[in-house]
């Protein structure tokens, strides 16, 4: 339980510092970035029906990798295909250390009934903290994957979806919105590099409320005549 607990802890952290690391002030999406990848090919293409199944890749750029389902964790027959390319690039900054190919699954989209158990072989050094990331590469977005383990030769995450979709629900284009696979990678940092100071990319009068805040102006009215510092924790709350 605290392995996992530390685990979500430094997640948020890698989260938040490559968001920073990705902002760029002359984009109009700060926070996304972009990955260069190779061609997409096929190394897995198997169905599971509602008995569940273990799927098992042996050789290719994803040997060693396992997708667990678990008994009724969908009502009907499942077809699952993974595909692998290679990352030749990307700009999410020096920070960002992509430690997998990029793997594409598609699974007809939805969610599961129970969790989805992936693991991912990969080499993780002693100093350094691995995470998976959905990529969404129309709009340049990371979303984090809750990461159940990590070893020196494996990452395991957990999911319920395989679905693009849900990574940005209702933006981007339509093509975006409705696709039924999502692009996986593991990436890693130097864990010291996860409790320096971040920078979140609030700016003060840019990105307030864009409406008058009269819960923040009646709390301070109230809390004026009572304490100093209430009213500035009100004021630090509010914002």
């Amino acid at each position: 339980m605290m392995l996992r607990s530390r685990n979500g802890m430094l997640s948020v952290f890698l989260i938040i510092f490559l968001s920073a690391c990705s902002k760029d002030d002359n984009s109009p999406n700060p926070g996304t970035g972009k990955i260069e990848t190779g061609a997409f090919s096929e190394v897995l293409n198997d169905q599971v029906g509602t008995s569940g199944k273990l799927l098992s890749i042996q050789g290719s750029l994803l040997d060693g990798l396992t997708l667990e389902i678990p008994k009724d964790a969908y009502p009907s027959n499942k077809n699952f295909t993974i595909s692998v390319a290679e990352i030749k690039s990307h700009t999410f900054g020096p920070d960002f250390n992509p430690i997998t190919p990029m793997i594409r699954i598609n699974n007809g989209g939805g969610y599961s009934d129970s969790i989805l158990t992936l693991t991912i072989h990969c080499e993780v050094s002693k100093d350094h903290f691995a995470m998976g990331f959905f990529y969404d590469e129309e709009t340049g977005e990371l979303e984090g994957i809750p990461v159940l383990s990590i070893t020196d030769n494996f990452v395991v995450l957990a999911t319920r979806h395989f679905s693009g979709k849900h990574l940005n629900e209702g933006a981007g284009s339509l093509t975006a919105r409705t696709k039924i696979w999502t692009n996986i990678l593991i990436s890693s940092m130097q864990k010291d590099k996860l409790f320096e100071l971040q920078e979140s990319g609030f700016r003060p009068g840019i990105d307030d409320w864009e409406f008058p805040n009269e819960v923040h102006t009646l709390l301070q009215k109230v809390t004026a005549q009572v304490s100093p510092l209430l009213q500035c924790g009100i004021t630090v709350f509010t914002n």
